[in-house]
């Protein structure tokens, strides 16, 4: 479970204030390098993928009115 995806709901829900939430990208980021869990590019490349799909499914949701109904 990554930060980026959050941080890009709560940048759309609560516009700048969620941003604040980015703030911890880089701390999270270091401390995957540095316990040597990801590369600083698998880290970053994962933060950007996560913002990515996110943004997506948001869009999607957004435009088209897709919904989750559990069986």
């Amino acid at each position: 479970m990554g930060i980026a995806g959050p941080t890009t709901v709560l940048v759309y829900v609560f516009g700048y204030w969620g941003a604040l939430l980015g703030l911890l990208l880089p701390p999270v980021i270091w401390s995957r390098v540095y316990l040597k869990k990801h590369t600083l590019a698998q880290a970053l490349a994962g933060a950007f993928v996560g913002f990515l799909l996110t943004a997506f499914a948001l869009w999607l949701v957004l435009s088209f009115g897709l919904s989750y109904a559990p069986p």
